[in-house]
């Protein structure tokens, strides 16, 4: 038998002794339930007081039933896969918590203080120790020593059928990335059950959620969605951000699939510099230099910003008059794809806001960024 095999062998050995823990409490407590729902008149006290000792001895098997469940959950965390999965992002300071199982892909209850603070053991166990429960990484902030943030960089299932995941790598490789990618990728990822690509990493200089990439709605997507003129292909979850992760169950998604977890464990996420992850950030349309690093800054906005393009040729602006509002939008002037819209209140020197859904920079591994310019 091979490792593999082997430990397959034994994941699927403790799932199947979990699972008679769990069916013996469950007869535990039936019995329990029928003791009580037969229970004699108090009239004849011999008989209820006979009676009374069985049920007695019932509640007392439930409490050893369901003692014998949390000790061997205890022992044995991956005998409910979710739970065991919380288990080791807890150990690796990252923050978890439940998924509503309502098809909002949204986290459980008042979770906003799980920004500032990691569950704890007891939270988890409470949460997810029954099985059946969805998961989600609370993004951004964690309780390594180092400091370093967690981040998921996400291609929707549309950018991935159109191709756009092809084309990112090959701009990888121009960069001089392709290796960053190689650690990233042979970390924890996972495939949504839509099909989209979810990559993660620990960062020091971590942002709150951006939309890299976006194209204009198909006609077929504005009968469905007429209000919607974008689609998202590209965005990240950093600060203040929440995504489901594997191994949360199909129950939790409208297709009934599951999110499969890929890659390495969580234990194996890469940690990448600023500078890489700036460098990520580029044209997955075509990769073609757009902007320059050096010429980001922050507009407080939430979406990338630069005050010029990598060269007057770069970018092509277009007149948009949709949603009853007269914008300058901007295109790649090679590929055509939306990248976002100009504003005329952007820093010195050029007074202008490039305010990006698609962003493309001009990575030079070991260069440094310029001082962010005032406004």
């Amino acid at each position: 038998m091979t490792a593999d095999a082997s430990t397959l062998a034994d994941v699927t050995g403790i799932a199947a002794e979990y699972a008679r823990l769990v069916a013996e409490a469950a007869r535990a407590t039936k019995r329990q339930q029928d003791l009580q729902a037969k229970r004699p008149d108090r009239g004849d006290t011999e008989a209820y007081a006979a009676h009374k000792e069985l049920e007695n001895a019932a509640t007392e098997a439930v409490y050893e039933a369901d003692d014998a469940v949390d000790a061997y959950l205890g022992e044995h965390p991956d005998a409910v896969p979710v739970y065991g999965a919380a288990r080791r992002w807890l150990d690796l300071g990252v923050c978890t918590v439940p998924v509503k199982n309502d098809g909002s892909k949204r986290p459980i209850g008042e979770w906003k203080e799980y920004q500032e603070r990691l569950p704890t053991s007891d939270e988890l166990f409470g949460w997810h120790h029954r099985g059946g429960s969805g998961l989600g990484i609370v993004t951004g902030r964690t309780g390594r020593e180092d400091g370093l943030a967690i981040e998921m960089f996400e291609l929707e299932a549309r950018a991935v059928s159109e191709g756009i995941l092809d084309k990112f790598t090959d701009a990888l490789k121009e960069a001089g990335l392709w290796e960053v990618w190689l650690r990233i990728t042979a970390g924890f990822w996972d495939v949504s059950p839509s099909g989209g690509f979810h990559a993660y990493w620990y960062c020091e200089d971590v942002t709150g959620n951006v939309k890299l990439a976006q194209r204009e709605a198909t006609p077929e997507e504005l009968v469905i969605k007429p209000g919607d003129k974008y689609r998202t292909l590209i965005e990240t979850r950093g600060r203040g951000g929440f995504t489901v992760i594997a191994p949360t169950p199909g129950s939790y998604h409208e297709t009934g699939r599951a999110w499969e977890a890929q890659g390495g464990p969580p234990e194996a996420l890469a940690i990448i510099t600023a500078e890489q992850r700036e460098g990520i950030f580029t044209c997955v349309c075509c990769g073609a230099p757009l902007f320059a690093s050096d010429s980001k800054f922050e507009s407080g906005t939430g979406w990338p910003s630069f005050y010029k393009p990598m060269s007057d040729d770069a970018v092509a602006e277009h007149e948009d008059r949709s949603f009853l509002m007269r914008r300058t939008e901007v295109r790649c002037a090679r590929c055509d794809a939306h990248l976002g819209h100009v504003f005329p209140d952007g820093p010195k020197p050029t007074g202008q806001r490039y305010c990006m859904n698609g962003v493309a920079l001009d990575f030079k591994p070991g260069g440094k960024p310029k001082e962010t310019p005032s406004r």
